[in-house]
């Protein structure tokens, strides 16, 4: 029997994109599943509650119109840093018709700063991984009951702002509800990169295999998310929702969206030795430090592992030393040409730090890249987000350019240095293109057509969607 109470759960990309879809970091932003709100909007379906999920991107005032009308008793909305100001704007707007509505927050930025419930129009925040601090606050707030002793959330009493202990990790993800799926969105779904199948087939959809990481770099959010354990779901689980998407939405590709889909090799292997045996025909891709070898990639790529999005960040051993991060440049190099040579699409995350960099900074960084020859490069700018250690050190410093959260993209320059926000995207900008048209990629890539590691068709695509966000390639 269904439960009375109406929720609607919407993921804040859903309010506005613009500041994503400038594309001057070298690739467009993918408009892809938000899986975490998406769990959440499970846990509400599951528990009987009348549930309306929002994710399709569009107009605000479309999107305000269709939440007032539904009219719920309790508004969900997942955000990041950049989304905070207009998921804000929503729950204002929302109080303001209806202010018996209970507005609950979650997600990277409430989990960062869960002060945001001082806020008038912020009723809850829920700190870190959500399912089971939103099961229990819904139950809470339908029988009527107190939510003072909730674990995982923040709130405000008597003005002061309280933070509760935090909840302990999820250790069966099995027992999870799979995600709501909204088939429209799954259909729209849109990549830019390049991939082993062209954009105008693929089919894309998103997964998760495991959550967490164990590293703790100073610019990541993940520690304040989900502490720093990985739990993983079991392969059978994994796979039969894999499955599902390829039988009922037709998917032909699946991204995993693991933070550090490589950290345990041996689960790896388990997952694509499933995927085997069951003889699904879908392409995948994940995201991974460096910390991979010869024997595992060799596996994953008979599983049909098409793109590996390894998580760089800089060729300088001094930044990542600064960052925490402690990886071997010259591993990174290796790595991303034995998967090449395996026949493996790579793709490279990339920072520059704008407190240091010069014209300098730039050229070598063109010369490794020319060196290396990853197929995509992703150039993005160091950004403090709320809640890491790198946010803390950057305030003490002073070396903020502005507050403004929509500004928190890593797609602009907000930190203080020796070259101009302005210079920083012209350089920027000129890195993308002439890696690009180097002789080193034009050569990879006719090579990979060669060995059909990507089609031709696919290199077309993803150098006209280039063009069309301004890149000269």
């Amino acid at each position: 029997m269904k439960n009375t109470m109406k929720v609607a759960v919407v993921d804040a990309g859903a309010i506005k994109t613009e500041a994503l879809l400038r594309g001057n970091a070298g690739l467009q932003t993918p408009q892809l599943e938000n899986l975490g709100i998406q769990y959440i909007a499970a846990i509400a379906k599951n528990e009987g509650y009348d549930l309306c999920l929002y994710l399709n991107q569009g107009n605000y005032g479309e999107l305000l119109k269709d939440v007032l009308s539904y009219n719920p008793d309790l508004l969900a909305i997942s955000s990041m840093t950049y989304q905070f100001p207009d998921a804000l704007q929503l729950a204002n707007d929302v109080k303001k018709a209806n202010k018996k509505i209970t507005t609950v927050f979650g997600g990277p930025h409430p989990s960062g700063v869960p002060s945001i419930v001082k806020e008038k129009v912020i009723d809850y925040a829920v700190i870190g991984e959500g399912e089971e601090t939103f099961r229990e606050l819904l139950s809470r707030l339908y029988n009527d009951e107190n939510t003072s002793d909730v674990k995982g959330i923040a709130y405000t009493s008597n003005k002061e702002v309280v933070i509760n202990p935090v909840r302990e990790r999820i250790k069966n993800l099995d027992d999870l509800p799979l995600p709501v799926r909204d088939r429209e969105f799954i259909a729209n779904q849109k990549g830019y990169s390049l991939d082993v199948i062209p954009h105008s087939n693929l089919r894309v959809a998103v997964v998760i295999y495991s959550r967490g990481c164990p590293y703790n770099c100073y610019f990541c959010p993940s520690p304040s998310m989900w502490g720093r354990k990985i739990i993983y779901r079991s392969p059978d689980n994994t796979i039969d929702e894999v499955e599902s998407l390829v039988n009922s939405y037709n998917s032909n590709f699946i991204v995993f969206a693991d933070l550090n889909f490589s950290a345990n090799k041996s689960k790896v292997k388990e997952l694509c030795e499933e995927i085997q045996r069951r003889e699904l025909n879908v392409a995948w891709s994940c995201l991974s430090t460096i910390d991979v070898d010869e024997d595992l990639l060799r596996t994953m790529k008979e599983a049909g592992f098409g793109k590996v999005l390894y998580g760089v960040e800089s060729f300088d051993a001094e930044f990542l030393k600064s960052m925490n991060k402690r990886k071997d440049p010259l591993k990174a190099k290796e790595i991303i040409a034995l998967t090449g040579d395996i026949g493996i699409l790579t793709q490279t995350f990339l920072l520059i730090d704008p407190r240091t960099a010069t014209e300098a900074t730039f050229q070598t960084l063109l010369s490794e890249l020319r060196e290396t020859t990853p197929d995509v490069i992703l150039i993005s700018f160091l950004t403090p987000f709320p809640g890491t250690i790198l946010y803390e050190q950057i305030k003490e410093e002073g070396s903020l350019l502005t507050t403004d959260w929509r500004r928190y993209t890593m797609q602009e320059p907000i930190l203080k240095g020796k070259l101009s926000p302005e210079d920083l995207l012209k350089h920027q900008k000129k890195l993308v293109e002439d890696y690009y048209n180097s002789r080193e990629y034009v050569k990879k890539a006719k090579t990979n057509i060669e060995r059909r590691i990507a089609p031709k068709k696919s290199y077309e695509e993803f150098f006209s969607n280039l063009r069309q966000i301004g890149f000269n390639v």
